[in-house]
């Protein structure tokens, strides 16, 4: 299981390692905090979470991992007890 903040953080973090995983046999379950609905100007939050969650799952196939997304909003995402205990 790889963890990120945003789509993209872990297929750049550690994209390669993951996919050694993989070929090795392991199964991989990439888990997004958010939508990442702050990263692109000039777009809104919906069409930006929209956007990234297509890439992420994109990077998912090629890396054959399955995509979670835990629902947390970009640039405010909540890490208490019950967000952890949810996780």
């Amino acid at each position: 299981m790889c963890i990120g903040a945003h789509p993209d953080d872990p297929e750049t973090g550690c994209g390669g390692s993951l996919l050694l995983l993989r070929r090795a046999g392991h199964t991989i379950t990439v888990v997004y905090l958010t939508c990442g609905e702050a990263g692109v100007k000039g777009m809104t939050r919906g069409a930006t979470a929209r956007l990234r969650t297509k890439e992420a799952k994109a990077a998912c196939r090629i890396l054959q991992a399955r995509p979670v997304f835990f629902g947390q909003v970009d640039a405010g995402a909540v890490f208490d007890d019950a967000a952890v205990r949810k996780m």
